[in-house]
């Protein structure tokens, strides 16, 4: 049937001979509807220069797709690898920085738009500074899902030292109601340390959302919250 309003009567007559009319409205609309199911990324650590970014995107089939890196990048063009599955690359260059950027896909059929955020989000650090200082210590990734990733590293090897943490530099996780549930050091110089989801009791901790606070013996100090997604 077209697509359109239609208006049905039906006339019914009782055993006195009287008849009654009644009218009903049908609405007929074959438009298949427009969704997407998920949209992941490749990147399970910051990148740099010269990484390449792989976005992907699940959704309605014979559209046209794109994705936005945070702030930093808008509307990079994604192909229909196959029915429904849309892929989209972006090459790092010198001087991109931005962390914990939401990846933003966005997917179009005839005049209609709808766009899906990817739950991890992107750090892109290819800027140099000084090593010796708690600045913005990437945390990675941020939300953590156990089922997922193995551990969430707190600055690394392979980032700026800007983004590092210094040496012997201590972590406290505290949970929602301010209870200490677990104490990480830095210990080998290369300015990370991990976490695996766990308590000091060795228990997987519970979905929610996490304090950490970062010190050093410069009385320096970084706070921030992680995310745990079972």
């Amino acid at each position: 049937m077209v697509d359109g309003t239609y208006t049905v009567r039906a006339i019914a007559m009782d055993e006195a001979g009287l008849s009654y009319t009644t009218s009903v409205q049908i609405v007929v609309d074959n438009t298949t509807p427009i969704y997407i199911t998920s949209v992941t990324h490749n990147a399970a650590a910051p990148l740099k220069t010269g990484d390449i970014l792989v976005v992907t995107l699940i959704g309605s089939a014979g559209g046209t797709a794109t994705f936005d890196i945070g702030t930093m990048k808008h509307g990079m063009i994604m192909k229909e690898i196959v029915s429904g599955n849309y892929t989209g690359t972006y090459t790092v260059i010198q001087g991109d920085s931005i962390i914990n950027a939401t990846i933003t896909g966005h997917l179009t059929i005839d005049t209609t738009t709808i766009s899906k955020d990817a739950t991890c989000t992107v750090t892109i650090a290819v800027q140099v500074s000084p090593a010796g200082h708690l600045k913005k210590i990437i945390v990675y990734p941020n939300p953590f899902m156990p089922n997922s990733n193995t551990e969430i590293i707190f600055g690394g090897d392979n980032v700026p030292q800007e983004y590092r943490l210094t040496s012997h530099a201590n972590i406290e996780i505290f949970n929602i109601a301010g209870e200490l549930i677990k104490t990480i050091e830095e210990t080998d110089g290369d300015g990370k340390a991990v976490w695996d989801g766990r308590n000091d009791d060795g228990e997987r901790v519970a979905s929610g959302i996490y304090i950490y606070l970062i010190t050093n013996h410069n009385d320096e100090k970084v706070m921030g919250r992680i995310g745990i997604i079972k």
